[in-house]
């Protein structure tokens, strides 16, 4: 069940779906960059959907059983998923003069200091409005998240749910747990010409998934809760970027050097980037259960 269940993470960081998302915010990121030619523009953004293999749907469905939550914690302590590097098909302009990411020296003379900035910012330690010590990490999602640590995203008015015989579910919600956990983030480091290693760990990470049910066609629809949380989570990935050293030459160093605008001014010199590899190391299933319907 462990492998079935990492296989699913696997497949999801590395599907078409996950790709589009990465492809969108890179080209949002070019609107929100002051130094960019686009900033201010608005872009219309085409989502992929998600599609599921038979394997997927197949997994999906087993670990839907009763059986999943005493058998997932029993086995889920200290295991670990290696998906197999893939080789991404990363299309870039013809002339597009791509970025050695092992020597930025090429590029700028701040090259090389605004990298070490911005890994110095979010994996090292800031002092937070109330005196507290965090990972820089943390600091900035702080800004994001809710008086509960969690970040959700409202779904119920984008119809993701299916009706069919008689049975009618409708996502309302998503929620991430644990995005104020970190412990190590350890990211951007080159490991050749396109590619960045990065370590991260977290105490906690987990999801909460709302969901309407109705069973009949005049039935009421009911509240369920689905609630996952892992324990000890370490993810090592590597990011592979194809980045354009004519756009990274251009922009300006104030917007480098604000970490406010830096990670969208950065974002918005790459023309694809993608997931080479993904392993994720788990040492617990800290809570795993199902409310509301069937309580």
């Amino acid at each position: 069940l462990q492998s079935r269940g990492l296989s699913i993470l696997s497949e999801l960081m590395q599907s078409d779906f996950m790709q589009g998302m990465i492809d969108g915010h890179l080209i949002k990121s070019s609107s929100l960059c002051p130094s960019d030619p686009k900033f201010g523009l608005a872009f219309e953004l085409n989502d992929t959907p998600f599609r599921a293999t038979h394997d997927l749907v197949d997994t999906i469905i087993y670990a839907s059983m009763a059986v999943v939550q005493t058998i997932a914690i029993v086995f889920a302590q200290k295991h670990t998923s290696v998906a197999s590097p893939v080789t991404l098909d990363m299309p870039v302009p013809d002339d597009a003069k791509l970025i050695d990411l092992t020597d930025l020296s090429s590029v700028a003379s701040w090259a090389d200091m605004a990298l070490a900035e911005g890994k110095s910012y979010l994996g090292g330690m800031v002092e937070t409005n109330n005196g507290d010590k965090v990972l820089g990490i943390s600091s900035l999602l702080s800004t994001v998240l809710d008086d509960n640590g969690l970040m959700t995203f409202p779904l119920a008015d984008q119809g993701h749910g299916f009706d069919a015989g008689g049975v009618k579910l409708l996502l309302v919600d998503v929620s991430l747990v644990g995005l104020d956990s970190f412990e190590v983030f350890d990211v951007l480091n080159t490991t050749d010409p396109n590619t960045f290693s990065n370590n991260i760990k977290l105490e906690t990470i987990g999801v909460i998934l709302k969901l309407e049910m109705s069973v009949g066609d005049n039935a009421d629809p009911e509240m369920v809760t689905v609630a996952l949380t892992l324990k000890d989570i370490e993810i090592d990935a590597g990011l592979s970027v194809a980045m354009d050293q004519d756009l990274l030459g251009s922009l300006r160093l104030g917007s480098i050097l604000n970490t406010s605008q830096i990670f969208f001014c950065v974002l918005s010199t790459i023309h694809a980037a993608g997931l080479s590899d993904f392993v994720m190391r788990i040492g617990d299933i800290s809570e795993f259960s199902i409310s509301g319907f069937i309580s």
